[in-house]
C-alpha cells in the first residue's frame, strides 16, 4: 500500500512503477500483555498467600515456566478461583473475595499428586503505578483483557514469605518443549522481580516491570523485522565456532562457559546466483549482537574500536569460504543468564553506530542517537513507544539474519 505524500494523486495512474526509496518500520502495537484486572491489596494478597501456603500442598509449584501445573488458584478480576490449567482454563471452584483455603485442599484429595501454582496478582497499590497502553510513553505495549490475547501476562508467585512477579508467557514450559523438542523463539517469562519495600519508589516494582516489558517488547520487535529485500544480496552468514572442540554452531545449545569465534559463512548457492546475473560480491559492513533471555542487547562486533575493519568480504578473487570477523582469540563466552538467546547480523552499506545494538530497559542512551538515519531507526527498534511522523526512513539496501540459540548449564 502506499500514500501520496506530495503531488497530485491524480498524476499516479495504473501501471506506473515505483522503486523502494527509503524503509521505514511499521507502527503498531508491539507487545500485547494482560494484567489481572481490579486486583486486591498488598495486605489482603498477603494473606491469602500465606494461608494457601499453609495448606503445604505436595505438588506446589514455584515457576509454571519450569514445571506445567494441573490446577491455578488466581485472581479473575472480581474473586478468586481455582482452575483447570490449559485453554480455556475451566474454573472448577469459586472462592470469592474471602477464599476459605481449606477448600483448595478438599477439591484436589482426589488428586493429591496433582501440581498446583498460585498465581498471584499485583497489588492494587503498584497496579495503578504501572504506565503502559494509550495515553503513556510505552503507548506500543498494549494491555488487553484475557489471556488468549496476550503474549505475557503479569504473574505473581509466594515465595520465601514475599512476593515476586514477571512477565510470562500465559502457555509453554521448559518441560513441554524438552519433550517435544522445540526451541521457543521468545523467552518463556523475564527474571522474577521482588515486591520489596518502598512501593512508591521511583525505580521501585512499578518501574522495574515496565522496563522488562520493554526488553520484551523490543526482543519481539527485533524478531519480526524484515527489512526490504536487497537487489544484490550478501551471501554470507553468520556461524559460531567453540574454540577447543571447533565445533560450529548455527542452531541448538551453547554451554556455559564455552567460548566462541564469529565466522562468515559462504553460502555458495546465493555466490552462483550472483555470478549468473553477472554481478560481484557487495562488500558490506557487517555488525552482530545479541539479545539475551532477559532482553538485554549487547554488541559483538564490532568491539570498541566502532566502525573500523567491519567490511567484508575481502576484495579478492575468488571471495574466501570462511572469513573470522575479528582477530581476538574469542569473540563470546556463554554465561548468565541462561535461556533463549537470538543473535542478528545486519549488514549495511551504510554505517551504523555499534552503540544502537547495546541496551538495557526502557531508557537508551544519548549514543543511540548518532549516526545516519538507519542508526536512528535501529534505535528505537522495540522501544515501546510509538514514533509518529517523526520516525526516520532508513536506506533500502540493508539485511538481517538472526539465529536462536539457547545457553544452558554444562
Amino acid at each position: 500500500m502506499a500514500q501520496v505524500r506530495s503531488g497530485p494523486p491524480e498524476s499516479v495512474r495504473p501501471g506506473d512503477l515505483f522503486q523502494l526509496d527509503k524503509w521505514v518500520q511499521p507502527e503498531e502495537g508491539i507487545l500485547r500483555v494482560y494484567l489481572p484486572p481490579k486486583p486486591p491489596s498488598l495486605a489482603r494478597i498477603m494473606a491469602v498467600a500465606k494461608s494457601v501456603a499453609e495448606l503445604q500442598l505436595p505438588g506446589w509449584v514455584e515457576d509454571p515456566t519450569v514445571t506445567p501445573p494441573d490446577f491455578v488458584m488466581g485472581w479473575n478480576g472480581s474473586e478468586w478461583a481455582l482452575t483447570r490449567n490449559g485453554p480455556g482454563g475451566e474454573a472448577i471452584l469459586r472462592l470469592g473475595t474471602e477464599p476459605d483455603t481449606a477448600q483448595v485442599r478438599k477439591r484436589l484429595a482426589d488428586s493429591p499428586s496433582a501440581r498446583f501454582f498460585l498465581m498471584l496478582p499485583l497489588p492494587a497499590e503498584v497496579a495503578d503505578q504501572v504506565r503502559l497502553g494509550a495515553g503513556t510513553a510505552l503507548d506500543a505495549i498494549v494491555p488487553v483483557n484475557s489471556l488468549a490475547g496476550a503474549r505475557y501476562a503479569l504473574e505473581g508467585r509466594y515465595r520465601d514469605a514475599g512476593l515476586e512477579f514477571a512477565w510470562i508467557a500465559p502457555s509453554g514450559s521448559e518441560e513441554e518443549l524438552q519433550r517435544m523438542a522445540m526451541l521457543p523463539r521468545m523467552p518463556l517469562r523475564t527474571k522474577w522481580l521482588p515486591l520489596t519495600a518502598g512501593i512508591d519508589a521511583p525505580g521501585g516494582l512499578a518501574a522495574q516491570l515496565e522496563e522488562y516489558a520493554v526488553r520484551m517488547a523490543r526482543l519481539r520487535a527485533w524478531l519480526e523485522l524484515e527489512p526490504p529485500q536487497a537487489d544484490t544480496p550478501f551471501p554470507y552468514s553468520l556461524a559460531f565456532q567453540e574454540t577447543t572442540s571447533k565445533r560450529v554452531v548455527t542452531e541448538g545449545d551453547m554451554r556455559r562457559g564455552e567460548r566462541y569465534k564469529l565466522y562468515l559463512k559462504l553460502d555458495p548457492d546465493l555466490l552462483h546466483r550472483l555470478e549468473q546475473a553477472g554481478k560481484k560480491v557487495p562488500r558490506q559492513r557487517v555488525y552482530v549482537f545479541v539479545i539475551d533471555s532477559d532482553g538485554t542487547g549487547t554488541s559483538l562486533f564490532p568491539g570498541a574500536q566502532g566502525n573500523v575493519e567491519n567490511v567484508f568480504p575481502p576484495d579478492q578473487t575468488p571471495p574466501p569460504a570462511e572469513i573470522p570477523l575479528s582477530s581476538r582469540d574469542y569473540d563470546l563466552e556463554i554465561a548468565d543468564p541462561l535461556g533463549t538467546d537470538v543473535y542478528f547480523m545486519i549488514v549495511s552499506a551504510d554505517v551504523i553506530d555499534p552503540m544502537v545494538l547495546s541496551f538495557e530497559g526502557v531508557r537508551g542512551g544519548p549514543e543511540g542517537k548518532r549516526g545516519g538515519s538507519l542508526s536512528r531507526l535501529l534505535f528505537g527498534i522495540g522501544s515501546g513507544r510509538s514514533r509518529g511522523s517523526d520516525q526516520p526512513p532508513a536506506p533500502s539496501q540493508w539485511s538481517i539474519e538472526k539465529r536462536v540459540i539457547r545457553s544452558v548449564a554444562k
